[in-house]
């Protein structure tokens, strides 16, 4: 992953590595080893060709990108999907024929599709966990650039920034969750049930729950910004271009589908300002485990696709204030981070910091004034920055066309969806 970070040189296009190589006619020469260079003065053009390379076009900053490599992206990381959902389907299928396999039939033939048995939550947790793999070797064999540029602008995950997100997002949602309870929002609070299927549900929820969310935001903070990133520089497009799909990608009716777009431009938002995924990573982690924790001991019901507006005012209040706090915090919790952003034109006084903030500067001119700082996203949307936080129900989504039921499918024959006044989760 680190190799996408060992030279600017490989962040540049062949043309710029090319122009930048030839002196220009009267150009000042070099300075000799050793020797202070004079840094460019802010709003210098030399200080405008050495800014840092956002998030979303790491892919266009790196010396393979052609206009083709997008589109082949895309094409990689999709025929690779399809062929790793095949296996999963036929995986499923083969415990089925085996001995005992009968219940995963019986499961899977029912009228109605329960979301509560762990076997469908484990089939739909995988069609989307393979993601994961997916993305990773579109962006590595499609975009011809390592792994590590799909996680953050280092190269790398940032494990501490991703912590704090993680912590931050615990502390925020179950304060949520305890002050609806004080205050009589939602449904009453059932008993806990403990039975066969507890620990395999529980289990369940903590080793698949966290890589679905992952990969979540690696196919949708991640791939689609940079590809369209690699066609159209400004950061809206990168990141509000993929939001109607991440929505229709979750069943619930309209007024739950509010907190999903939310959500989904307030992760944008977090990718582009922290230069990464861990933020995004953390809070839908945090979310989406919770509620199958809770899901496991029967506290919330996992069949529910009808949300209430005092449900989505909720969540969408923690996720508002969540962020709030993120990007407030975020010069401290990662400084390497926040000296990659575009528009940062200060030097850091760590070594470490500085060299991270150096390798991601390219002189490429193509670059520059592609955004105007980090502000860029954020300016151009309106309305509440940020969406849902509090769980009530997660909505677990499979792939279009796939014949096993998916967490984010209303159950099959029901006459009457189910209703939640709960504060609504994001999945």
């Amino acid at each position: 992953m680190n190799e996408y970070i060992a030279s600017s040189a490989s962040l540049t296009t062949p043309a710029a590595r090319s122009s930048a190589a030839r002196p220009a006619a009267g150009a000042e020469p070099a300075a000799a080893p050793g020797s202070t260079a004079a840094t460019p003065a802010p709003g210098t053009a030399a200080a405008a060709s050495a800014a840092p390379v956002p998030f979303h076009l790491l892919g266009r900053a790196h010396g393979s990108h052609r206009w083709w490599r997008p589109l082949l992206t895309l094409l990689a990381t999709g025929a690779t999907y399809l062929v790793l959902l095949v296996l999963v389907t036929v995986g499923f299928g083969i415990a089925a024929l085996l001995p005992g396999g009968t219940p995963i039939i019986e499961t899977f033939t029912a009228g109605e599709t329960d979301m509560g048995a762990p076997i469908v939550q484990l089939y739909s947790l995988l069609t989307l966990i393979v993601l994961i793999p997916a993305c990773l070797i579109g962006v590595r064999l499609g975009g011809g650039r390592p792994v590590g540029s799909l996680l953050s602008v280092t190269g790398r995950m940032r494990w501490g920034l991703l912590g704090r997100s993680m912590i931050l997002s615990l502390v925020l949602i179950g304060a949520s969750m305890l002050v609806s309870s004080l205050l009589g929002l939602g449904e009453p609070i059932p008993h806990p049930v403990i039975d066969e299927r507890t620990l395999v549900a529980l289990l369940i929820a903590l080793l698949f729950v966290p890589f679905q969310a992952a990969a979540e935001e690696l196919a949708f903070r991640g791939v689609l910004p940079q590809v369209i990133g690699g066609w159209l520089r400004h950061p809206a497009w990168a990141y509000l271009a993929p939001v109607p799909f991440f929505v229709i990608a979750h069943d619930y009716n309209w007024i739950g589908l509010i907190d999903i777009t939310v959500f989904a431009v307030a992760m944008g938002v977090l990718t582009h300002r922290s230069g990464g995924l861990e933020l995004a990573i953390g809070l839908h982690v945090v979310n989406n485990t919770l509620i199958f924790v809770l899901a496991a001991f029967g506290l919330v019901d996992m069949n529910v696709t009808e949300i209430q507006a005092i449900g989505v005012a909720v969540a969408v209040a923690t996720t508002v204030v969540f962020t709030a706090i993120a990007l407030w915090r975020l010069p401290r919790w990662d400084r390497t981070g926040r000296t990659n952003l575009p528009g940062r034109t200060d030097q850091s006084n760590s070594p470490d910091q500085g060299r991270a903030a150096d390798q991601f500067r390219t002189p490429a001119p193509a670059l520059a004034g592609s955004v105007t700082g980090p502000e860029a996203l954020a300016g151009s949307v309106t309305g509440p920055e940020t969406p849902a936080g509090t769980p009530a129900l997660v909505a677990v989504t499979a792939p279009t066309g796939s014949t096993a039921p998916t967490g984010s499918t209303a159950p099959t024959g029901s006459t009457a969806p189910a209703t939640s006044s709960q504060p609504l989760s994001r999945r």
